[in-house]
């Protein structure tokens, strides 16, 4: 669970963020979990782990690919001033893991009457072993282990043995010109690295791979040069950032859908029933649901915001799909991750959800839209013949529009129970703090947008202030830059700009309070007729700035 987090909070904190995970051991956390991770893409140092079947989805799209380990030569590097006054070392940990690797115990046990360092964790307990064990070693210190004996001992898990894998101590000893020595031969290693690698078998005990080295130093000296050159060759780590830059930019896009396709298919297009637009192409995508109450299918929230936003937000990272309520059944909706119900509370699809029994994983947020006296009122009766409260705790988090709202329903004897309630546009405290609007009498408020900023010149505003003073009014600026609305003759003068809010990323706090405070409201927008002073139709201009 704690990878599957993990991974979720990097989409949800980085925008269009590519995933890799990297398998380097089929025992954890498990194929058949590896393989249900929403990740980009993945990576293992198995040759044959890559063929098997279960990731066959994965390989079709070439989302699955091979790299090996590697190390730093920097700092896994020969240090000859050491005298080799050891027969063997090994350096890794004890106890359980040698349930994992069966072939070490005796491995070690051949090499202790040649001079066995042994260092790591958890060895204190093992018989005869425990005896030589010299304890713990720093990480920087391993390339002097390394140089202080003729041999250097490996070993493998079995699970990354049977799939042919080759950990990093193959790697990093070699790249400090030692001799490897292993108990069991592998023959992924054995194809990479030939006769660099010696084995303990029935033919080859320890003693004749020491009286070997022993014999002829100079053999031994370039066998050490030669593995390290190949390292050096092909097996650093500036070698494995080429191939991971590779892969991660030959990876699939995560969503190539756009939001007019979704439309089209959707209940707002020409589709005959229903129709699965995928908006997001990773095998693993987690889904969202969006359902929209039947009441407010043309609610300007709906249109320009909710369904747009929702869309353009999360289309890279989720499978995103439309749904109206009269689409909307168990069946359809009970696999999503995350179901978002656009309601007005109590309305048909909001009683729906109430109803509807929650999968131990299923998360769900509404976003409410509006106050309906009569719907409410049906609750309050029926809650009253039942004896129970009127709570509101049927989703995980609730967004809505403005604290006025929250507050009708609380006057009016709901109780609002969910975890996290939030503002719609990114304003507010995640629990609703009730505020009084203060009216100013002699405050106008322009909203100016940078694509119909010719509306916005100040003879446009005078002829709507008639015999009022304009001096007094404020403009909000929404989009384009605050040099291309300075520079832009007759839409700002120099006395004015104490009056003047550019709306950029962190100022939409400022813009809301505005709105809310201001006597009357002009929205210079050619898709507004008249001036309005509902917020309703504001709400998604200043949302989409």
């Amino acid at each position: 669970p704690s990878l599957d987090q993990f991974i979720s909070l990097a989409r949800n904190r980085v925008d269009g963020v590519k995933i890799i995970f990297y398998c380097l051991d089929p025992s954890y956390p498990g194929i058949s979990i590896v393989n249900r991770f929403d990740v980009d893409g993945i990576l293992t140092n198995s040759k044959l782990l890559l063929k098997d079947d279960i990731f066959n989805a994965w390989t079709i799209d070439g989302r699955f690919s091979f790299m090996m380990l590697a190390a730093n030569p920097d700092k896994m590097k020969p240090n000859n001033t050491i005298e080799k006054k050891w027969g063997a070392v090994y350096v890794g940990a004890g106890g359980n893991m040698l349930e994992y690797k069966p072939k070490l115990y005796r491995l070690l046990l051949d090499t202790v009457p040649f001079g066995l360092r042994l260092q790591g964790s958890n060895w204190n307990h093992v018989p005869v072993l425990k005896d030589v064990w010299m304890g713990p070693l720093p990480t920087n210190e391993i390339p002097n282990a390394y140089g202080s004996a003729l041999t250097v001992l490996a070993s493998t898990i079995h699970t990354q043995e049977i799939y042919e894998m080759i950990n990093n101590r193959i790697f990093e000893a070699l790249s400090c010109g030692a001799i490897v020595v292993m108990s069991n031969f592998c023959p992924s290693i054995h194809r990479e690295f030939g006769d660099l690698i010696m084995y303990i078998n029935e033919t080859h005990s320890f003693k004749r791979i020491i009286d070997y080295i022993q014999s002829d130093e100079a053999q031994a000296n370039r066998i050490r040069e030669a593995g390290r050159a190949e390292i050096l060759k092909k097996h650093t780590w500036q070698h494995r950032v080429v191939e991971l830059l590779d892969f991660y930019h030959q990876l699939p896009s995560s969503s190539n859908t756009s939001y007019e396709d979704l439309i089209r298919h959707s209940f707002y297009g020409e589709r005959q029933g229903y129709i699965n637009i995928k908006s997001c192409f990773r095998p693993n995508c987690r889904n969202v649901i969006v359902m929209v109450s039947t009441m407010l299918y043309n609610h300007s929230d709906v249109v320009f915001v909710v369904l747009p936003g929702i869309f353009r937000r999360l289309k890279r990272d989720y499978n995103v799909q439309f749904l109206s309520e009269i689409e909307v059944s168990v069946e359809r909706i009970e696999y999503a991750d995350l179901l978002i119900a656009v309601v007005t509370p109590f309305d048909s699809l909001d009683c729906f959800m109430k109803a509807l029994v929650s999968p131990r994983m299923q998360k769900r947020a509404a976003y409410l839209i509006g106050f309906d006296a009569s719907l409410l009122s049906e609750a309050l009766a029926t809650a009253a013949v039942l004896q129970l409260p009127v709570k509101y705790n049927h989703y995980d988090v609730l967004w809505f529009r403005d604290a006025f709202e929250i507050k009708l329903w609380r006057e009016a004897g709901l109780s609002f129970t969910t975890i996290r309630m939030q503002h719609a546009f990114g304003v507010g405290k995640l629990e609703v703090t009730e505020r009084s609007i203060v009216k100013n009498n002699g405050f106008f408020l322009f909203v100016c947008f940078w694509t119909f900023r010719h509306l916005c010149l100040l003879s446009e505003r005078n002829s709507l202030l008639g015999t009022r003073n304009g001096s007094d009014s404020q403009v909000l600026l929404l989009g384009g830059e605050w040099t291309g609305w300075v520079e832009m003759a007759g839409v700002l003068e120099v006395d004015m700009l104490h009056n003047v809010v550019h709306v950029k990323d962190g100022s939409v706090g400022d813009a809301v309070r505005r709105v809310q405070s201001a006597e009357k409201v002009f929205i210079m927008h050619e898709e507004v007729a008249t001036a309005s002073t509902t917020v309703d139709v504001l709400w998604p201009f200043v949302a989409a700035a």
